[in-house]
């Protein structure tokens, strides 16, 4: 079983995230919207290649995400 580091940079417009394996290499990099809303994520694998969105929904009363994968599926995460 993999498993994943995550540790957050904020900076001015926006939010990055680097994922790293249990070998300290960067597996994925999350670029998210600061103050854009809906607020969304970019996932970025390691050669820079788009992986999947997620958009968080804003008029739902309990959290719900949408993710859309790079081949064009598409889910929903809601608690």
């Amino acid at each position: 079983m993999r498993t994943f580091h995550v540790k957050q940079k904020f900076r001015i417009g926006g939010e990055r995230f680097d994922i790293k394996d249990d070998r300290g290499e960067i597996a994925y990099q999350v670029e998210g919207s600061f103050f854009n809303i809906p607020k969304t994520f970019t996932i970025y694998d390691a050669d820079n290649q788009k992986v999947s969105e997620i958009r968080k929904e804003v008029m739902t009363f309990l959290p719900r995400f949408e993710i859309q994968l790079s081949n064009g599926d598409s889910f929903y995460i809601r608690k």
